[in-house]
C-alpha cells in the first residue's frame, strides 16, 4: 500500500507498525486519534506443535488481557 501512496495513487489508513520509520522523503503521516480506531486481531499457531516457552507466555498474556474488562468508553 505504501508503494501505491508513494506513486501518488491515493492515501491509506495503516497500522502504526506499517508506517515508515523516521523521516520519509515522500510520505507523511497523521495519527488517527479521534475517533479511536480499533482493530480486531487474533492469535495463530501451528496445529499439533508445542509452543516455545516465550510464545506460550505471550499467548497466555494475550488471553489474560482479553479476559480483563476494557477501560475504554463504549
Amino acid at each position: 500500500m505504501l508503494g501505491m501512496v508513494e506513486a501518488g495513487l491515493g492515501i491509506a489508513a495503516v497500522p502504526a507498525m506499517a508506517l515508515p520509520a523516521g523521516h520519509h522523503p515522500v510520505l507523511t503521516s497523521v495519527p488517527l486519534i479521534d475517533p479511536v480506531v480499533e482493530r480486531h486481531v487474533g492469535i495463530i499457531k501451528r496445529r499439533g506443535r508445542a509452543l516455545s516457552p516465550a510464545a506460550a507466555a505471550l499467548e497466555k498474556l494475550l488471553i489474560d488481557m482479553k479476559a480483563q474488562p476494557s477501560n475504554r468508553p463504549a
